[in-house]
């Protein structure tokens, strides 16, 4: 699939960045989402309250019958900046923390408190009570929404995906030697005399042949991009079972059922795995889950249009490898490291014909680095086992020399990059590479030498930048016998 054409990730890069993604939060039960009315009601007061400040004229609220707040938002808003910082909020400020500190004022002005080991009693001014009570309200509703944002936030995610299959087929159909042979649809001689021209009614069929596809479950779905693309999407993905179990779970929460049931458990056997040790548990939505399960949709996305344009372009194999090493790049830098392994890795152990040394050398530094970022020293130094870097041009040397925080060959090598040809400042400034010596003060002498600008006037780097939970540098001592094309378990 051409540059032009792909179908774009429908996960922003940066979605829950900087969020704790820890299995439990404090403070809030996230088993179960019921209803997503309850999520509608919270982003509709927050949205309004924020066009009030900023002086927007506030619309109609829409039918809420139409679709549920959270997809309604999704279509009309391409950036997502509010949703994600209205999810941030209610996912991972426990409601305890945001009542203490919204009654903070009440406080202040007279309101006693007494602490005990299992509560604590709030004596609060006859004229404070009001107030006192519309932040118990609110807290109340922030709870409930809290248990309804997982769910709905699922249910969002496979929308969304869905959305991309869709794309995705029917790139593939238009792009076809033979569009549509492989189709039992039967054409009606209404059909063809309502057609205004022959690309209409072709266009139509298409769409009402996706439309059929995505009926279907997404193991047939699956079995049809086999058919059409002529790859097996599911043939030894690592994740095939998590990716369909994703499913199963959305099912459960789109039909209200809170606990695991025998269709679950006999589908996901059906699939290969066995739990019927969850049967009659509650269904487990929590925020370590949505983040994997927007790890698995892009890099199934990603995977799928890689291995569609390779098939389509054999040709074009090393600028599709690198076009994808750098799109996983952004995922690195952006913390999705564990994304970046599960890709980099296959890409690592990818073989074909016109895959030059140079794409796989890039490949393997981003794998080494994200699995540097994830703690695996170990793996990331066996990653790097595979090539002798003293011996491959300069701008691998200064790279490789990062992630060992060899920061005095780094600092040497530098000034050859002024040009910006092989390596830019912007490379040096962002990268996530660089980020083991990028806090180191003689790094940020010798960019500042070389480039005549400081190394921290962009936003972005101290957002991406290194601190403390950077990760070791990688020695000799910690190789394990790990070949590079499984570093990372991918």
């Amino acid at each position: 699939m051409s540059e032009s054409t792909a179908p774009q990730d429908p996960f922003p890069d940066d979605l829950f960045v900087g969020a704790p993604m820890g299995d439990k939060v404090k403070g809030i039960d996230c088993e179960f989402a019921a209803t997503p009315e309850e999520v509608k009601l919270l982003i509709d007061q927050t949205k309004e309250k924020q066009d009030a400040k900023s002086g927007k004229k506030v619309p109609d609220a829409p039918d809420a019958a139409e679709q549920d707040a959270l997809e309604r938002y999704l279509a009309a808003n391409g950036d997502q900046r509010f949703l994600i910082r209205t999810i941030q909020r209610v996912l991972f400020i426990p409601p305890a923390r945001q009542f203490d500190a919204s009654i903070g004022a009440i406080i202040e002005a007279g309101a006693a408190v007494e602490e005990y080991k299992e509560h604590r009693i709030i004596k609060v001014p006859l004229a404070a009570i009001g107030p006192y009570f519309d932040e118990v309200r609110r807290a109340a509703s922030v709870t409930r929404a809290a248990r309804a944002v997982p769910g709905a936030l699922l249910m969002a995610f496979v929308a969304s995906f869905d959305a991309f299959l869709a794309d995705f087929i029917r790139q593939a159909i238009v792009e076809s030697d033979e569009p549509l042979s492989y189709s039992d649809r039967q054409l009606t001689l209404r059909d063809v005399i309502s057609a205004k021209s022959l690309e209409e009614l072709k266009s139509d069929i298409i769409d009402q042949e996706v439309e059929q596809v995505l009926r279907d479950s997404h193991l047939k779905q699956t079995d049809y991009i086999k058919k059409v693309c002529r790859f097996d999407p599911l043939d030894r993905y690592s994740r095939k079972i998590d990716y369909l179990e994703i499913f199963e779970r959305r099912n459960l929460t789109a039909h209200g059922i809170q606990k695991y049931n025998d269709s679950y458990c006999r589908n996901l056997k059906g699939f290969g795995r066995t739990c019927n040790q969850l049967r009659g548990a509650r269904v487990q939505i929590d925020p370590s889950y949505l983040r994997r399960t927007l790890d698995i949709f892009a890099e199934f996305a990603c995977l799928c249009d890689f291995a569609y344009g390779v098939k389509r372009h054999p040709q074009e194999i090393d600028e599709r490898v690198r076009s994808l090493n750098s799109r996983v790049e952004r995922f690195i830098a952006s913390g999705r490291h564990e994304l970046g392994v599960w890709i980099l890795g296959f890409l690592l152990s990818f073989e074909k014909e016109g895959y030059g040394e140079y794409a796989r050398k890039l490949v393997c530094l981003n794998l080494a680095t994200a699995q540097s970022l994830m703690g695996e020293a170990p793996a990331a130094a066996s990653t790097l086992k595979a090539y002798d870097w003293s011996a491959s041009a300069e701008e691998f040397q200064i790279r490789e020399a990062a992630l060992r925080k060899d920061v005095d060959t780094v600092v040497d090598l530098m000034p050859r990059f002024k040009d910006g040809t092989k390596l830019t400042k912007k490379d040096f400034k962002i990268s996530p590479v660089f980020r083991p010596v990028r806090d180191d003060a003689k790094f940020q002498t010798a960019f500042e030498d070389t480039f005549e600008e400081p190394l921290r006037e962009s936003p972005m780097q101290e957002a991406l930048g290194g601190g403390d939970d950077d990760p070791p540098p990688i020695e000799d001592a910690t190789l394990s016998e790990q070949s590079p094309g499984t570093a990372g378990g991918s």
